[in-house]
């Protein structure tokens, strides 16, 4: 494999793995099984469907997947 590709999943999989980390932490720290409240949940799916989001400000986003 590229070393391109692998540096570009690397980076890919450190934002997920740290964001899944924030969403359990979201879900310990408030005591509930309802992930509906959860700011995480929807970054997750979009992890799970390939995308990977990038913010500028809180109106902004751009989804970049690799194919």
């Amino acid at each position: 494999m590229d070393d391109a590709v692998v540096d570009a999943l690397a980076f890919y999989y450190s934002y997920a793995h740290f964001d899944l980390c924030e969403a359990l932490t979201w879900e310990v720290a408030a005591g509930s099984e309802d992930v509906a409240t959860n700011p995480f949940v929807p970054l997750l799916r979009c992890y799970a469907e390939g995308y990977f989001p990038f913010s500028f400000n809180p109106e902004t986003v751009l989804l970049f997947t690799f194919g």
